[in-house]
């Protein structure tokens, strides 16, 4: 076995053990919202937001191994719901789009208590699709992003999508309008917050398949709205390589944008 997925199965159970007494519930709009908050004396916070699991597993926090010598403020945000709990995508069930209501309100009373100045929104595949949908609603936050999906109707019509996470977000009886407006989720907020602020590192792979269904069509809106992005281009052919390759970019990258303190200044990286 080698090192990423020996250090991907101490993650996850570490994870576990934080969860037993440092996971708390967040209540609004009918929907209870699981999260992780780890303060430190510090104006910046980093949101991280969760992928989806392999089938048959329920979803978990990402990253917080690879996060943990970084002595920021952390958010780790769950998205748990679903009828195979393995996520939502933040937005909500049967067409009401509330837990994506849920999530802003929860992130802007943390930010108000801690007095945050910078925020950080992150994460892969899933997570780098709510990262970008997240951040770019949040005036001059830096997203860091791998992997995302963009055009989340037609991903979602995909593989055990319909069975479980489509009839969850859109209800038994979508349409296909429905699915439309799922494509354009994204799209609509990136013409709609051009020009707040907001930096975006992207990191992908041109040979996995997110590269010509999201990521291509994702940088050409961004570059018709002006958009500051940043991109690390890799090549491996697997979607769920990502996660052996994207916890360094994502630590060298806060490293570059973060002052740190001598005793932080040497980074433990691990995959999720």
């Amino acid at each position: 076995m080698n090192k990423a997925k020996i250090n991907k199965y101490i993650e996850f159970f570490t994870t576990k053990i934080k969860i037993l007494y440092k996971e708390k519930k967040f209540n609004s709009h009918g929907y209870t919202l699981k999260y992780i908050l780890e303060r430190n004396k510090s104006d910046k916070l980093i949101v991280v937001l969760s992928g989806i699991p392999r089938q048959g597993l329920k979803a978990r926090y990402n990253y917080m191994r690879t996060l943990s010598k970084i002595k920021v403020n952390k958010l780790f945000i769950l998205d748990d719901f679903g009828y195979d709990q393995r996520g939502a995508f933040y937005l909500g069930k049967n067409k009401d789009f509330k837990i994506q209501e849920v999530v802003k309100k929860l992130i802007n009373n943390v930010k108000r208590n801690l007095e945050i100045q910078d925020t950080y929104y992150v994460g892969s595949s899933k997570g780098g699709f709510a990262a970008i949908y997240f951040g770019l609603q949040d005036n001059g936050s830096t997203i860091i992003a791998g992997g995302p999906q963009y055009i989340l109707g037609d991903h979602l019509k995909k593989g055990v999508y319909p069975k479980y996470t489509l009839p969850y977000i859109l209800g038994e009886d979508y349409t296909e309008e429905d699915i439309q407006y799922l494509n354009n989720i994204v799209r609509n907020v990136v013409y709609e917050t051009k020009g707040n602020g907001c930096k975006i590192y992207l990191h992908y792979s041109d040979r996995e398949y997110t590269y010509e269904r999201h990521v291509v069509p994702l940088l050409k809106d961004l570059k018709a709205n002006n958009i500051e992005y940043n991109e690390d281009v890799q090549h491996y052919e697997k979607h769920a390589e990502i996660a052996y390759y994207f916890p360094s970019f994502l630590v060298n990258t806060l490293k570059k944008m973060i002052s740190w303190h001598s005793e932080y200044a040497q980074f433990w990286v691990y995959s999720f």
